[in-house]
């Protein structure tokens, strides 16, 4: 799995995470965009070459600032599935995603912006038992874990017996 991050350009002068935003940049690990917002249609642009160079077989948005993007990529034949950031859709993946890393099923990169993210995520149980992904403070982002969930969701509901996934983690510190 290799991710891919975006920030805002913004981000870099006025964030509390600036300077590690600034060396993940460096690195490599985080692409800046120019401006004050995420270019989704730069954004656009990137999953329509990847889609060209790999098999795409969806392509999971959460609703919320990524409809009109979703709806765009449709428009370019590339199959969007709406995943909502709710708790029925998140427990099963966090569970399946914790027994990937406990049976070490699960491998990325070591990408230090997918690490921070994990980092930052608590999991929060409700009264029947299921957990889901939040975090503390507000410039503890997760992003990248979520979207990894939300992969993780939709490949579980394939007819493979143990869930396999590539993901394509669009996403980035906000």
């Amino acid at each position: 799995m290799v991710p891919t991050f975006y920030v805002p350009e913004s981000a870099l002068h006025s964030a509390k995470n600036a300077q590690a935003y600034r060396g993940w940049a460096a690195a490599g690990h985080l692409q800046i965009v120019d401006g004050e917002e995420i270019d989704f249609a730069g954004i656009q642009n990137e999953v329509l070459a990847l889609a060209g160079e790999i098999t795409l077989r969806e392509l999971a948005y959460d609703p919320w600032q990524a409809t009109q993007l979703a709806q765009a990529l449709r428009e370019q034949q590339v199959q969007t599935i709406e995943f909502r950031n709710i708790v029925a859709n998140m427990s099963p993946a966090m569970r399946e995603l914790e027994a990937a890393i406990m049976s070490g099923r699960f491998h990325h990169d070591d990408n230090p912006v997918l690490n921070w993210m994990a980092a930052n995520v608590v999991a929060k149980s409700d009264a029947k038992d299921n957990i889901y992904p939040r975090k503390e403070l507000p410039d503890n982002k997760i992003d990248g874990i979520v979207a990894l969930l939300m992969a993780i969701g939709r490949a579980m509901l394939g007819e493979q017996a143990e869930p396999e996934y590539q993901l394509i983690i669009i996403g980035g510190p906000r």
